[in-house]
């Protein structure tokens, strides 16, 4: 895999895996992750996410989004995305005509105090989760 689509998975399963979401009506649509994404690439934001290669051993990840731009923690190491927030946007807004992925609802939780909402999310593209 490409660094760049490895930097772009990492940043779509970041917000994707982290983003509070409503219930989606069906569990294989990813609908409404795909649409937190995208508000979400035009919100400040700090993202924690672990990422696991199909027979891999989890790799965490860490982004923080601010003044439009994004920083990813990769390997202990702070690097700026090489993606613009329309770039990922406009990535967001594919998906939700392709739906390359595999959602799962796996339920509510509490998070920091915060009532949130847990998928699993299956990338078909990458064959990570």
């Amino acid at each position: 895999m490409s660094r760049r689509s490895a930097l772009t998975s990492l940043m779509t399963l970041v917000v994707l895996g982290c983003t509070a979401a409503p219930r989606l009506q069906a569990a294989p649509s990813c609908d409404a992750l795909y649409n937190a994404a995208i508000k979400t690439f035009q919100t400040p934001h700090h993202a924690f996410s672990t990422t696991t290669p199909r027979g891999g051993k989890p790799r965490f990840g860490e982004t923080v989004f601010v003044g439009g731009i994004e920083y990813l923690k990769l390997n202990d190491k702070w690097q700026r995305s090489p993606l613009t927030p329309q770039a990922m946007v406009e990535s967001a807004r594919e998906k939700l005509r392709t739906h390359p992925d595999t959602c799962t609802l796996l339920g509510d939780q509490t998070a920091d105090g915060q009532s949130v909402t847990v998928y699993q999310v299956h990338s078909n593209d990458t064959g990570t989760d």
